[in-house]
């Protein structure tokens, strides 16, 4: 698709591509598959760290990748996805707020519109993994989404930029009320979204 690539559009297909593959293999496998491939592509590297062979692959041809307008979005959803694959989601949401508490320390500021992409990537992993029904079942949605597949859910509201003695100034530390009553306002929004509302089984 070239310049008209989008990061739908290229997960979409991704995981058409792993239903295909489970419909003869386990679709939690091949739904890890394409977390890994699909972060390591939004990373800007290759597999070869992991398939050594893949260093003679043919090199994909490289996409500006945006999330709700944001390249960053990206990064913080699928690396907190594929962090999940590895570690699980806990872990994964555990990085990213650290990643966030450091941001705000001596970065651009602590962002809860970040981290609402890092529990969001966790969540679609957690639901990915769950089980093969449920593994099925997100391959269904996102092969059926035709590039509108809601990943994030709103961030309106969500403060960011957020330097660490404003942060302290208005949500206390992570065990504070205040910043526990974001983090329950982003789970439910989350929580909400049809591609994540599966059976639990």
């Amino acid at each position: 698709q070239g310049k008209s690539l989008t990061f739908i559009s290229l997960l979409e297909a991704t995981f058409r591509f792993a239903r295909l593959r489970s419909k003869d293999s386990d679709p939690i496998a091949e739904n890890k598959a394409a977390i890994i491939v699909l972060a390591a592509y939004a990373n800007g590297g290759g597999l070869s760290t992991l398939v050594p062979e893949a260093r003679d692959w043919p090199k994909p041809r490289r996409a500006k990748l945006r999330l709700r307008g944001r390249s960053d979005l990206v990064l913080h959803f699928m690396n907190s996805a594929a962090l999940a694959v590895v570690s699980g989601s806990a872990t994964a949401n555990s990085i990213g707020l650290y990643k966030e508490i450091e941001d705000a320390k001596v970065g651009s500021g602590f962002s809860f519109k970040d981290l609402a992409a890092d529990l969001a990537g966790a969540r679609f992993a957690e639901v990915a993994l769950k089980s093969q029904h449920t593994g099925r079942q997100l391959q269904e949605a996102l092969v059926t989404g035709q590039g509108n597949s809601l990943l994030l859910p709103s961030l309106q509201g969500l403060p960011e930029n957020l330097k660490q003695a404003h942060f302290r100034r208005d949500y206390g530390e992570i065990s504070d009320l205040r910043y526990r009553r974001v983090v329950l306002d982003i789970e439910t929004r989350i929580n909400a979204l049809a591609l994540y509302r599966q059976p639990q089984t």
